[in-house]
Protein backbone atom coordinates (compact mmCIF):
# COMPACT_ATOMS: atom_id res chain seq x y z
CA UNK A 1 0.00 0.00 0.00
CA UNK A 2 1.29 3.48 -0.85
CA UNK A 3 0.71 6.97 0.52
CA UNK A 4 0.91 10.25 -1.42
CA UNK A 5 2.64 13.21 0.19
CA UNK A 6 2.68 16.22 -2.12
CA UNK A 7 4.01 14.98 -5.47
CA UNK A 8 5.83 12.02 -3.96
CA UNK A 9 4.26 8.57 -3.47
CA UNK A 10 5.71 6.60 -0.57
CA UNK A 11 5.54 2.85 -0.15
CA UNK A 12 4.49 1.64 3.30
CA UNK A 13 7.68 -0.40 3.84
CA UNK A 14 10.01 2.53 3.09
CA UNK A 15 12.13 3.80 5.95
CA UNK A 16 12.00 7.45 6.91
CA UNK A 17 15.49 8.00 5.42
CA UNK A 18 14.37 6.44 2.13
CA UNK A 19 11.34 8.74 2.10
CA UNK A 20 13.49 11.82 2.71
CA UNK A 21 15.91 10.83 -0.04
CA UNK A 22 13.11 10.24 -2.55
CA UNK A 23 11.48 13.55 -1.65
CA UNK A 24 14.79 15.31 -2.32
CA UNK A 25 15.23 13.59 -5.68
CA UNK A 26 11.61 14.23 -6.73
CA UNK A 27 11.78 17.89 -5.76
CA UNK A 28 15.08 18.48 -7.58
CA UNK A 29 16.58 20.26 -4.56
CA UNK A 30 20.36 20.05 -4.27
CA UNK A 31 21.09 19.67 -0.57
CA UNK A 32 24.81 19.18 -0.99
CA UNK A 33 25.53 22.60 0.42
CA UNK A 34 23.48 21.89 3.54
CA UNK A 35 24.56 18.40 4.51
CA UNK A 36 27.46 17.52 2.22
CA UNK A 37 26.45 13.87 1.99
CA UNK A 38 23.79 13.50 -0.74
CA UNK A 39 24.75 14.61 -4.25
CA UNK A 40 22.27 14.80 -7.12
CA UNK A 41 23.03 13.90 -10.74
CA UNK A 42 24.65 16.57 -12.86
CA UNK A 43 26.97 17.63 -10.05
CA UNK A 44 30.68 17.09 -9.57
CA UNK A 45 31.81 14.69 -6.88
CA UNK A 46 33.48 16.61 -4.07
CA UNK A 47 35.14 16.46 -0.67
CA UNK A 48 33.80 19.27 1.50
CA UNK A 49 35.45 18.33 4.78
CA UNK A 50 39.09 18.05 5.81
CA UNK A 51 38.75 14.25 6.08
CA UNK A 52 36.17 11.49 6.59
CA UNK A 53 33.91 12.64 3.74
CA UNK A 54 31.01 10.30 2.99
CA UNK A 55 28.88 11.12 -0.06
CA UNK A 56 25.84 9.27 -1.41
CA UNK A 57 25.32 9.71 -5.15
CA UNK A 58 21.78 9.68 -6.49
CA UNK A 59 20.95 8.08 -9.83
CA UNK A 60 22.36 10.12 -12.69
CA UNK A 61 25.59 11.29 -14.31
CA UNK A 62 28.35 12.96 -12.32
CA UNK A 63 31.57 14.74 -13.18
CA UNK A 64 34.82 13.35 -11.85
CA UNK A 65 37.33 15.34 -9.84
CA UNK A 66 40.79 15.35 -8.31
CA UNK A 67 40.44 13.84 -4.84
CA UNK A 68 42.93 14.88 -2.16
CA UNK A 69 41.45 14.05 1.26
CA UNK A 70 41.89 11.11 3.63
CA UNK A 71 39.14 8.55 4.29
CA UNK A 72 36.65 9.71 1.66
CA UNK A 73 33.86 7.40 0.56
CA UNK A 74 31.47 7.65 -2.39
CA UNK A 75 28.44 5.34 -2.41
CA UNK A 76 26.13 4.90 -5.39
CA UNK A 77 22.45 4.61 -4.51
CA UNK A 78 21.23 3.50 -7.93
CA UNK A 79 22.48 4.13 -11.47
CA UNK A 80 25.27 6.45 -10.31
CA UNK A 81 27.64 7.08 -13.23
CA UNK A 82 30.83 9.14 -13.26
CA UNK A 83 31.47 10.18 -16.87
CA UNK A 84 34.70 12.21 -16.65
CA UNK A 85 38.08 11.12 -15.27
CA UNK A 86 38.77 10.73 -11.55
CA UNK A 87 42.28 11.36 -10.23
CA UNK A 88 43.17 10.17 -6.74
CA UNK A 89 46.04 12.37 -5.62
CA UNK A 90 49.01 11.21 -3.59
CA UNK A 91 47.55 12.60 -0.36
CA UNK A 92 44.22 10.76 -0.66
CA UNK A 93 42.61 7.55 0.48
CA UNK A 94 39.23 6.84 -1.12
CA UNK A 95 36.59 4.11 -1.28
CA UNK A 96 34.04 3.80 -4.10
CA UNK A 97 31.04 1.51 -3.72
CA UNK A 98 28.45 0.59 -6.37
CA UNK A 99 29.47 3.26 -8.89
CA UNK A 100 29.92 3.07 -12.68
CA UNK A 101 32.87 4.79 -14.35
CA UNK A 102 31.98 5.48 -17.99
CA UNK A 103 34.11 6.97 -20.76
CA UNK A 104 32.43 10.00 -22.31
CA UNK A 105 33.12 11.65 -25.68
CA UNK A 106 36.27 13.36 -24.38
CA UNK A 107 37.98 9.98 -24.65
CA UNK A 108 40.43 10.13 -21.73
CA UNK A 109 43.30 7.65 -21.72
CA UNK A 110 42.03 6.45 -18.32
CA UNK A 111 38.82 6.36 -16.31
CA UNK A 112 40.62 6.52 -12.96
CA UNK A 113 44.20 7.57 -12.19
CA UNK A 114 45.82 6.62 -8.88
CA UNK A 115 48.89 8.67 -8.06
CA UNK A 116 51.90 7.35 -6.18
CA UNK A 117 51.19 7.30 -2.44
CA UNK A 118 47.40 7.24 -2.82
CA UNK A 119 45.23 4.41 -1.52
CA UNK A 120 41.93 3.35 -3.06
CA UNK A 121 39.34 0.60 -2.77
CA UNK A 122 36.61 -0.11 -5.33
CA UNK A 123 33.73 -2.40 -4.32
CA UNK A 124 31.04 -3.58 -6.76
CA UNK A 125 31.99 -0.91 -9.29
CA UNK A 126 31.71 -1.09 -13.09
CA UNK A 127 34.24 0.34 -15.56
CA UNK A 128 33.09 0.87 -19.17
CA UNK A 129 35.09 2.10 -22.17
CA UNK A 130 33.41 3.06 -25.44
CA UNK A 131 34.35 1.71 -28.85
CA UNK A 132 36.51 3.62 -31.34
CA UNK A 133 33.51 3.97 -33.63
CA UNK A 134 31.38 5.52 -30.88
CA UNK A 135 34.16 7.94 -30.03
CA UNK A 136 34.63 9.06 -33.63
CA UNK A 137 30.87 9.56 -34.03
CA UNK A 138 30.88 11.67 -30.86
CA UNK A 139 33.80 13.72 -32.14
CA UNK A 140 36.27 12.38 -29.60
CA UNK A 141 39.94 11.61 -29.99
CA UNK A 142 41.57 8.26 -29.27
CA UNK A 143 44.68 8.83 -27.14
CA UNK A 144 47.60 6.45 -26.91
CA UNK A 145 48.25 4.13 -23.94
CA UNK A 146 44.59 3.64 -23.11
CA UNK A 147 43.66 1.76 -19.99
CA UNK A 148 40.83 1.58 -17.50
CA UNK A 149 42.91 2.46 -14.44
CA UNK A 150 46.28 4.19 -14.60
CA UNK A 151 48.61 3.55 -11.67
CA UNK A 152 51.09 6.40 -11.55
CA UNK A 153 53.61 4.73 -9.30
CA UNK A 154 57.03 5.91 -8.22
CA UNK A 155 58.24 3.43 -5.66
CA UNK A 156 54.81 2.97 -4.06
CA UNK A 157 53.26 -0.48 -3.76
CA UNK A 158 49.87 -1.90 -2.69
CA UNK A 159 47.94 1.07 -4.03
CA UNK A 160 44.42 -0.20 -4.70
CA UNK A 161 41.90 -3.01 -4.18
CA UNK A 162 39.16 -3.99 -6.64
CA UNK A 163 36.52 -6.27 -5.11
CA UNK A 164 33.60 -7.65 -7.12
CA UNK A 165 34.12 -5.14 -9.94
CA UNK A 166 33.26 -5.48 -13.65
CA UNK A 167 35.34 -4.28 -16.59
CA UNK A 168 33.44 -3.89 -19.88
CA UNK A 169 34.57 -2.82 -23.36
CA UNK A 170 31.97 -1.82 -25.94
CA UNK A 171 33.83 -3.24 -28.97
CA UNK A 172 37.45 -2.21 -29.49
CA UNK A 173 38.12 0.96 -27.47
CA UNK A 174 41.83 1.26 -28.13
CA UNK A 175 42.70 0.22 -24.59
CA UNK A 176 45.65 -2.17 -24.34
CA UNK A 177 45.17 -3.38 -20.75
CA UNK A 178 42.91 -2.81 -17.78
CA UNK A 179 45.57 -1.59 -15.33
CA UNK A 180 48.48 0.42 -16.68
CA UNK A 181 51.36 1.52 -14.49
CA UNK A 182 54.14 3.98 -15.15
CA UNK A 183 56.72 2.19 -12.98
CA UNK A 184 57.32 -1.35 -11.78
CA UNK A 185 56.35 -0.87 -8.14
CA UNK A 186 52.68 0.05 -8.37
CA UNK A 187 50.38 -2.81 -7.47
CA UNK A 188 46.64 -3.33 -7.47
CA UNK A 189 44.78 -6.35 -6.13
CA UNK A 190 41.64 -7.91 -7.59
CA UNK A 191 39.20 -10.31 -5.98
CA UNK A 192 35.98 -11.70 -7.45
CA UNK A 193 36.12 -9.39 -10.50
CA UNK A 194 34.65 -9.97 -13.98
CA UNK A 195 36.72 -9.11 -17.05
CA UNK A 196 34.53 -8.74 -20.16
CA UNK A 197 37.01 -6.69 -22.17
CA UNK A 198 39.06 -9.34 -23.97
CA UNK A 199 42.15 -7.58 -22.58
CA UNK A 200 44.64 -8.65 -19.95
CA UNK A 201 44.64 -7.09 -16.52
CA UNK A 202 48.24 -5.94 -16.94
CA UNK A 203 51.44 -6.37 -14.96
CA UNK A 204 50.28 -4.01 -12.22
CA UNK A 205 47.64 -6.46 -11.05
CA UNK A 206 47.97 -9.23 -8.46
CA UNK A 207 45.04 -11.66 -8.29
CA UNK A 208 43.82 -12.52 -4.81
CA UNK A 209 41.31 -15.04 -6.17
CA UNK A 210 37.93 -15.67 -7.72
CA UNK A 211 38.29 -13.49 -10.82
CA UNK A 212 36.49 -14.65 -13.98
Amino acid sequence: MSQRVGTTIFERDETRIQQINRTIVDSGIDITGFFGFFILGGSQIQESRKDFNTSYLASGAFKGAELTKLYSEFVGTGQSIITTPVTIKSTASVTFNNITFFQDHLAPSFLVKIESGAKATFVNCTFVRRSKQELRQAGGEIPANNSYVEVESAGAANMANFIGCKFIERAASGATEIFRRSAAAGTVFTMGCINQTGLGYGAARTAVGGDI
